[in-house]
């Protein structure tokens, strides 16, 4: 991509190379850090508890307002890689409130 974006520039000769350079090697050690290291694994791994915890208040919150429509939820059929736009909100909630 780093080519590509050099092959398309009006101005080849201003192009920052040490900057995307520095860019590029800040990024990658970075990378290294965070994933190739027991220290970064237990950063995610925190990170992946906190976030897990979060969304269990919110599915308890969820349970307080929604009550037992709670569990129907699950039923609803959605395809796996859905994306929660307005509209796919849109058709969650009629299909709950159809059942009420």
């Amino acid at each position: 991509m780093l080519a590509i974006a050099w092959l398309f520039s009006s101005g080849r000769r201003q192009f920052p190379w040490r900057i995307v350079l520095w860019g590029l090697a800040i990024q990658f050690s970075l990378g290294l850090v965070f994933l190739g290291t027991s220290m970064g694994q237990s950063f995610f791994d925190g990170l992946e508890s906190g976030v897990t915890g979060l969304q269990s208040f919110i599915n308890a919150g969820a349970r307080f307002v929604f009550g037992d429509l709670m569990d129907e939820v699950d039923e609803i059929n959605l395809p796996a890689d859905a994306r929660l736009t307005e509209p796919a909100l849109m058709g969650m909630m009629e299909q709950l409130m159809a059942r009420c």
